[in-house]
């Protein structure tokens, strides 16, 4: 594996959803669609590492190595419970946050991370539960809900 010798050789991206995506109450997965960018970069190769119209749920790794992914997930308002994030590796759970509503008052707010060898185009996704009784919308925006990946060796 070659050395990252510059910050700005590091591949990185950065989405999130610009608008907000209803989830059905339920133990159907749900995969979180990534509409919109902040940044999408891999220098040592032409081909992006998210679409945000084709698979777009997904964030590929393009160059081999190890990468950081980190998702945040903001819940509507709603005191009845739980959500569930799986971070998952070519479809497959490689990580998981469970966590029962809170008060009632407020949005809630969930993050989860994890690290991996990934090999060149292979790809990170997410997706969502909800055991509200009802559908429930997870709110819309870059600081609301996101995903970044990025490699770190």
């Amino acid at each position: 594996m070659p050395a990252i010798t510059n910050l700005q050789d590091f591949p990185v991206c950065i989405v999130y959803r610009g608008s907000t995506q209803t989830i059905a109450t339920g133990s159907t997965e749900v995969e979180i669609a990534w509409d919109s960018e902040e940044t999408d970069s891999d220098v040592s190769n032409p081909t992006p590492m998210h679409d945000t119209s084709t698979n777009n749920g997904r964030i590929y790794t393009r160059t081999a190595g190890i990468y950081a992914f980190h998702v945040q997930i903001r819940w509507a308002v709603n005191a009845t419970g739980e959500r569930n994030i799986t971070l998952k590796k070519n479809g497959n759970q490689i990580g998981r946050h469970n966590k029962e509503s809170d008060n009632g008052a407020d949005d809630l707010i969930m993050q989860a991370m994890v690290v991996n060898v990934m090999a060149a185009d292979d790809y990170f996704n997410v997706s969502v539960t909800q055991r509200s009784g009802g559908d429930l919308l997870i709110r819309s925006g870059p600081a609301a809900c996101r995903a970044a990946v990025w490699r770190i060796g």
